[in-house]
């Protein structure tokens, strides 16, 4: 025991200068945060002791780094963004509950989605209506839930319908969160809403660990996906979108196993991206077309012909499953939209108006690349760090362009190819469902397309950009940097993450507390 305790001083010892520079970009964040007015000691120290926590397991395995990040600033995030401030929150939280009630279908009768009046407690504890959300949420300190019992008494809440888009899979960490709080506590309200948000974190973590681990050579670039301040914000929530991030992140790390092995592509391989891309119907349905990539990697890659013929299979029954749920859920009539917005009436003005239609979708696809600037905002009022933004843009570049790490097997041009389109594809098709399905009639432009949808590309990108070969002409031919130290750069890497998690967290701080 005192040999461990030895080594752990002695590693914390060759870190001290990550330690040291954590520490003074936490008092310089959290002073930046409140424009130099106040420092917020308490929280400063927090912030500071969960980055030296993360800081210390840099060094070991790269999933296990990225799991105990993922958990640690997460669970911070749990605790102090405000209840209900999360994006779409309310709704996510209301489908949870009456998930966690036994109602594991949603229905279109009103009758079907009476559940805890608790939902109604909190959407007038905070203010929320649908329409006042950019005000400032009551904090951590301010809800004080832990001394609130649950409420039994139900209600019908016909905007849980807003969530009928996603399966109800997708949400049962933060439904089992709610019933074992209210086990465990006896109905006490803050137990059951903080270990809701903290399971569906805990789900993301775990998919992201999952995802590294199978991620061969490019382990540190999914890790360091994965450690990113949006994903892991709307993960400490209940957010179906904690699925999505992790689910995306176990597609482009399947992918990526696939490039990195030296054995043939079999029928497990195609059956496991069958299932994860299959799995995209109930969270974000139009990144069922991932599952298309498959066929634009060489036949010859495959054991047999019949392997790769088996993709036809694949592609047969994503489709399927995704047209199936298409149509269960396109039988529930929504009660949360704009008078303005009527499908119907949509599809006559695209047909009577298809240049002005074009217009509005062109406009959407070519502003996506704009809203990136949402992986550092959080909360309904967008809160946003423009020096993280800019700081981070450079590093990501250097990361997934000259990571000098090639794989086993070449990345064809076809492949590259063919993720340009499906990408394009999946933007597309985005704006088009919110155009239909959020959008006021003829309106210019479309409404709802958020950032946060697209994480699902940012991941995949590594396959498109990575091209250390254009920048280093000392490329051994294994695909490595002569005398490149990818210990020590993997150290750095990792850190710089750590270090941008840092400054979100002081800038939650200073809008908040």
């Amino acid at each position: 025991m005192k040999t461990k305790g030895i080594e752990i001083i002695q590693d914390m010892w060759e870190k001290k200068i990550f330690i040291l520079i954590s520490l003074v970009i936490s008092i310089f964040a959290a002073s930046y945060s409140t424009r130099f007015d106040n420092v917020y000691w308490k929280f400063t120290i927090l912030i500071f002791l969960i980055s030296v926590f993360s800081i210390s397991f840099i060094g070991k395995k790269i999933e296990l780094i990225c799991f105990s990040i993922i958990m640690a600033f997460g669970s911070f995030f749990v605790i102090f963004s405000p209840v209900f401030d999360t994006l779409d929150e309310p709704a996510h939280y209301a489908r949870a509950e009456h998930i966690a009630e036994g109602n594991f279908f949603l229905h279109n009768e009103d009758e079907t989605l009476a559940f805890s009046e608790d939902y109604e407690y909190l959407t007038e504890l905070m203010g929320y209506n649908g329409i006042n959300r950019l005000n400032p949420k009551k904090n951590f300190f301010h809800t004080n839930l832990f001394k609130v019992k649950h409420n039994p008494e139900k209600k019908i809440e016909t905007k849980i319908k807003a969530t009928r888009t996603y399966g109800s899979l997708v949400y049962l960490p933060g439904a089992l969160g709610l019933w074992i709080g209210k086990i465990i506590s006896n109905g006490n309200l803050g137990v059951m809403f903080y270990l809701g948000r903290f399971l569906n974190l805990l789900m993301y973590a775990l998919m992201a660990y999952f995802a590294i681990k199978m991620s061969g050579k490019w382990k540190l670039i999914i890790g360091f996906l994965s450690i990113q301040h949006l994903p892991i914000y709307i993960s400490a929530s209940f957010s179906q979108d904690a699925f999505f991030y992790g689910l995306s992140l176990l597609i482009a790390g399947k992918l990526i196993q696939i490039f990195d092995k030296e054995e043939p592509i079999d029928y497990v391989d195609v059956i496991q991206m069958t299932i994860l891309t299959g799995l995209m119907t109930f969270t974000k349905l139009p990144y069922i077309m991932l599952i298309g990539l498959m066929l634009f990697i060489p036949i010859k890659r495959y054991k047999t012909k019949n392997v790769y013929y088996s993709n036809f299979i694949g592609i047969l029954l994503v489709i399927l499953t995704g047209v199936v749920w298409l149509k269960y859920y396109s039988g529930m009539v929504a009660t949360d939209l704009p008078k303005s917005v009527d499908q119907p009436a949509q599809i006559d003005f695209i047909l009577n108006n298809p240049k002005a239609f074009f217009q509005s979708l062109m406009e959407g696809v070519m502003s996506t690349t704009l809203k990136f600037k949402q992986y550092f905002t959080f909360g309904w009022s967008y809160h946003y760090s423009e020096l993280a933004y800019l700081s981070y843009l450079p590093i990501l570049g250097a990361i997934l362009f000259m990571y000098p790490v090639k794989l086993k097997q070449k990345i064809n041009g076809w492949f590259k190819f063919a993720l340009v389109g499906v990408s394009l594809a999946i933007i597309v098709m985005t704006n088009i469902i919110l155009y239909l399905t959020f959008t006021g009639v003829g309106e210019p432009v479309i409404s709802g397309v958020q950032g946060r949808y697209f994480y699902g590309l940012f991941v995949l990108l590594p396959f498109i950009l990575n091209i250390p070969e254009k920048f280093f002409m000392n490329l051994q031919t294994d695909g490595t940097l002569e005398s490149f130290n990818e210990k020590k750069f993997e150290r750095v890497v990792l850190f710089i993450a750590i270090i941008f998690l840092v400054w979100m967290s002081a800038m939650r701080i200073g809008a908040y507390y």
